[in-house]
């Protein structure tokens, strides 16, 4: 059997509120998950939050 797959797009609004997750181990971490691309369209990030390569990637210590 095969893995399901998605391919989905999800826009942020300004509106858009991203809540990182606590305790997260030190390093980099994709937020968005597999076939999932992100579009920034006004929202404010937090801080050490980006959106590289349509990925919201929080980098860490």
């Amino acid at each position: 059997l095969a893995e399901p797959t998605v391919a989905a797009t999800l826009t942020l609004a300004p509106t858009a509120r991203i809540v990182v997750p606590a305790g997260l181990p030190a390093g980099s971490h994709d937020l968005t998950g597999p076939g999932v691309t992100v579009l920034n369209n006004g929202a404010s990030l937090p801080p050490g939050v980006t959106l590289t390569g349509g990925k919201l990637v929080l980098a860490g210590g």
